[in-house]
């Protein structure tokens, strides 16, 4: 009995250990849109938070302000018989002549056949795809600027 008691408090301790929570910093750029107001910004903003690659769903809205906030939902990939995605909060402010976008890393999400759980991302839970979830909110922000200040953005409207 003494014995099991034992292996089982090093057992925890491993799989505590394997499945500790990767924290994220939070990212944020500014960028200078010459010659566009608050309004065309935040129009264009918004049309671009619409399209994000993924499946996105805006939490907030405000013309008069010029701010978007909107939760994404980002495929990482596929591990055996379920998806692996990662839920970030992106924020963007609207200037005249400039947009501030932050990306805010919130945790991952594990999709079997019968519904989606939510999880700390960690190496136990999204196993080798624990590497790219630093590149995500660099991606974001390339995407929104590349749209933003060329009005195109080729992760998914084809320009």
């Amino acid at each position: 009995m003494k014995k099991s008691i034992i292996a089982s408090v090093f057992l925890i301790g491993i799989i505590g250990c394997a499945s500790t929570p990767i924290q994220l910093p939070e990212k944020s750029q500014v960028i200078n849109v010459p010659k566009q107001t608050r309004s065309q910004i935040y129009q264009k903003s918004l049309h671009w938070m619409t399209y994000i690659a993924g499946k996105t769903a805006i939490d907030y809205r405000d013309p008069v302000i010029g701010k978007v906030i909107g939760k994404a939902k980002i495929y990482l990939g596929s591990h055996l018989t379920h998806s692996i995605n990662v839920i970030e909060i992106v924020t963007i402010d609207c200037f005249n002549e400039e947009s501030k976008i932050t990306v805010i890393p919130l945790g991952c999400m594990v999709g079997f056949v019968r519904g989606e759980l939510n999880y700390p991302c960690s190496h136990a839970i999204i196993g080798d795809y624990v590497n790219e979830l630093g590149n995500i909110a660099d991606k974001l922000i390339a995407d929104y600027t590349e749209y933003i200040t060329n009005n195109q953005a080729p992760a998914w409207d084809g320009k």
